[in-house]
């Protein structure tokens, strides 16, 4: 009889710059997780990344370009819409202010997606703080050692 073929498995989490940032840089396990995620395609990289990683981090862009099986989520004018929302829930100035749109767009994405969003640093933070004053579940968004 046939083995049966792994099935892939679903997508919990979706990684915006700053968690793939600082995956890339720690020496913790968390990294190794990361990877791991991402390879076997339980995480989903949003597609910003690519560019932003390249742009920003250059010395970070081979580690980056070696993680194989990487499956990347676009932002659709849907989201971008979400996101719209979420900014004007927030209080926040749609020209531009604190927190950025990218982080308003990474939780909507998150949130259509049904994934909890990775992130680090400021971005975690900013993140956090649209979830909390825009209602939005705070544990929907975590750091890499919550993966």
């Amino acid at each position: 009889m046939a083995a049966q073929p792994k099935s892939k498995p679903q997508p919990k989490w979706i990684i915006d710059l700053h968690g793939i940032k600082d995956a890339l840089t720690t020496r913790s396990n968390a990294k190794a997780q990361i990877l791991d995620a991402i390879q076997s395609g339980e995480m989903l990289v949003m597609r910003s990344v690519q560019d932003e990683l390249k742009n920003l981090y250059e010395h970070l862009w081979a580690d980056f370009v070696a993680i194989k099986g990487k499956k990347y989520v676009d932002t659709t004018v849907a989201v971008s819409a979400v996101a719209a929302q979420l900014q004007e829930a927030h209080g926040s100035s749609l020209l531009g202010g604190v927190p950025s749109f990218a982080h308003f767009e990474a939780v909507a994405l998150a949130r259509t997606k049904k994934l909890k969003l990775v992130s680090a640093g400021k971005g975690l933070s900013d993140c956090k703080q649209i979830a909390s004053k825009c209602g939005l579940p705070a544990t929907d968004i975590i750091d890499i050692s919550g993966v």
